[in-house]
C-alpha cells in the first residue's frame, strides 16, 4: 500500500468504547491517541485497567502491523 492509498479508519470515542464492550464486555472510557495511517485509543476500563486498541487500516499488511 503506498502512503497515498492510505484511508484512515474513522471511529469515534463512542465507537471505540463500543468494541470493547462487545468483543471484551468490558465497560471503558476511549480517548484517541495521534495516529498517522491507523486509529489508536487510550482505553481506561471501568476497574482502572489501561490498555491501547489499534484499530487498523483493512489493506495494512500483516507484516507491517506487527512490527
Amino acid at each position: 500500500m503506498k502512503p497515498t492509498e492510505s484511508t484512515r479508519p474513522q471511529f469515534s470515542n463512542e465507537d471505540a468504547q463500543a468494541l470493547v464492550l462487545g468483543l471484551w464486555d468490558v465497560k471503558s472510557m476511549a480517548r484517541e491517541l495521534p495516529s498517522e495511517r491507523d486509529q489508536n485509543f487510550y482505553i481506561r476500563a471501568e476497574g482502572g485497567a489501561e490498555y491501547v486498541l489499534k484499530i487498523a487500516n483493512v489493506r495494512e499488511k500483516r507484516e507491517v502491523l506487527e512490527l
